[in-house]
């Protein structure tokens, strides 16, 4: 039962990520504000990992490069959500936006890579579900790569075009709701982060106590 502060935050950060994808099968068209609305649920359900409950009890207990890096990815998003908003490049001459996109890329894995590297290093959370986070990265990762392949060499708007396509967007949707899934069954399932993270001044207290 999610009784936990530490688990409530949980329960909403997964619920957000699961939220965020769903969003983003939403007709836009009609909708467009919708797109935002999902960047935004991300933005705010990663945070959660980040700050709930507070730092010391988040999802890296306290540690400083798994924190960090979860605020980056956080703002980082944030960032290329602003920035596709802004003409990039010409018809004639979209240099800009394959450059913007390669940087995007190469700065989303890298961060990504810290994250699940220290998500699995993470003792406290329960295997093998800590490395979940690199299944997911792997599976983008290997879509990602299959999706440029076809681009570069099938026919625009043919089958394999359309399938690569289809498949891209189709796992892109999976992993958050995957990661968001798993986030809420941690939430309701394991233990209460209360008996499993000691603050610092109940661990002093402790060992004075021992030693008395």
């Amino acid at each position: 039962m999610a009784t936990d502060a530490v688990n409530k935050y949980w329960l909403w950060g997964g619920g957000l990520l699961v939220g965020s994808a769903v969003v983003s099968f939403a007709p836009t068209s009609f909708l467009p504000w919708l797109g935002y609305l999902g960047q935004l649920a991300l933005v705010v359900g990663v945070l959660l990992f980040a700050f709930g409950g507070g730092v010391s009890r988040n999802l890296f207990h306290g540690g400083r490069l798994g924190t960090v890096s979860l605020v980056l990815y956080a703002a980082w998003e944030v960032v290329t959500t602003v920035i596709r908003e802004i003409p990039i490049g010409t018809v004639a001459d979209n240099t800009p936006g394959v450059v913007f996109g390669t940087v995007q890329s190469f700065v989303t894995i890298a961060i990504s890579i810290i994250l699940v590297v220290q998500i699995g290093r993470a003792e406290h959370l329960p295997k093998p579900w800590r490395w979940a986070p690199l299944w997911a990265i792997v599976a983008q990762t290997a879509v990602g790569l299959l999706t440029y392949t076809v681009i570069g060499s099938a026919p625009a708007n043919g089958p394999a075009f359309q399938a690569v396509i289809a498949l891209s967007a189709i796992v892109g949707a999976a992993v958050p709701i995957f990661l968001g899934i798993l986030g809420i069954v941690l939430a309701w399932s394991w233990p209460s982060s209360a008996s499993s993270v000691s603050s610092p001044s109940s661990a002093s207290t402790s060992a004075a106590a021992n030693s008395a």
